[in-house]
């Protein structure tokens, strides 16, 4: 895995100690620790990482609406930490431009979840490539999101073979990766 310049934004210090130690353990960088969302967004302006761990629960600001506006003015792969991610909160936190989320944990999963993130935010910058706007592209994420889904469960594909089938799809057809995910 590549070096990552990292954002950890955590209120409690032990929780943002023991990402910060797993992070580094995993070959990455932690440029900074923000303690609440508004830190956050101001951290990532003077910082540009390229990836951020955010807690859901922080003082002010949510970890959601704090990546949502984060997300709005400089993409980056978000990775959100909840300890119980529900339909509700995992719908807000997509809505958001969250690309995956993760349990507080150990490394193992704390690497499965960077690699979910920026598998997604590649994909994310395909379709920013072929919309007119971030909006469209998000629009295009959710249908893809779907096609996927459609995919892995009656091909038996993995995610990334399900996303690579439809990248290819649009590479043959010459469309757009959300008209061939809508056929899907």
């Amino acid at each position: 895995m590549e070096q990552l310049r990292v954002l950890v934004v955590e209120s409690r210090d032990l929780v943002a100690a023991r990402l910060k130690v797993q992070l580094e353990g995993l070959g990455h960088q932690v440029v900074a620790i923000a303690r609440d969302g508004r830190e956050a967004i101001a951290t990532t302006r003077a910082w540009q990482p390229d990836l951020i761990v955010m807690s859901h629960r922080l003082p002010g600001l949510d970890g959601i609406d704090a990546a949502r506006a984060i997300v709005n003015v400089r993409p980056v792969p978000v990775v959100l930490v909840a300890d119980y991610a529900g339909a509700v909160l995992a719908r807000r936190a997509r809505e958001a431009g969250v690309l995956a989320h993760l349990r507080p944990g150990n490394e193992q999963q704390l690497r499965a979840s960077i690699t979910a993130a920026r598998a997604r935010f590649r994909e994310l910058e395909l379709l920013c490539g072929q919309a007119r706007d971030l909006g469209e592209a998000l629009a295009t994420r959710k249908v893809v999101e779907q096609a996927k889904e459609v995919l892995i469960v009656r091909a038996r594909l993995s995610e990334a073979q399900a996303f690579d089938h439809i990248r290819e799809g649009s590479l043959t057809r010459s469309t757009s990766l959300g008209y061939v995910a809508g056929a899907i």
